[in-house]
């Protein structure tokens, strides 16, 4: 028999699919196609769940978790190569988003710097602060 975990949800809403949580085990029972399979697993209450799911749904489990997937470490490849990849990108953004703080925060510092300056200027000439009234007669 050959067993995988859920990476994610499952709820397809066919009655024929089946019906599982991420990190659900299942015992693969058949290979449809390339894009799905055909398995079972027993829940908590002891209650047997069988029907078809898609493949990239789910991953092959360890050795020690159980048997793995026909093509599977091919697959397994592709998932971390993939993920080594998003990784790489997110890191690559973190740094540029770093590197466009510090003239941005050299900016705000700036601004701050001449505010506090209008400030301490209209407080130290307090007459040039006051508005002025004009009376109008007529």
């Amino acid at each position: 028999m050959v067993r995988v975990q859920a990476k994610y949800d499952y709820n397809s809403g066919h009655e024929d699919d089946l019906v599982f949580l991420a990190g659900q085990a299942i015992t693969v029972t058949e290979e449809v196609d390339k894009e799905w399979f055909s398995g079972e697993y027993v829940d908590a209450r002891g209650i047997m769940h069988q029907g078809m799911f898609p493949r990239n749904f789910v991953i092959p489990m360890t050795p020690e978790q159980g048997q793995t997937v026909p093509g599977a470490d091919r697959d397994m490849e592709k998932e971390k190569t993939r993920g080594k990849r998003i990784i790489e990108r997110e890191d690559q953004q973190a740094k540029e988003k770093t590197t466009r703080k510090e003239p941005l925060g050299r900016e705000v510092a700036s601004l701050i710097g001449s505010q506090v300056k209008n400030e301490s200027a209209k407080e130290s000439n307090p007459q040039d602060s006051q508005p002025h009234s004009t009376v109008c007669s007529g």
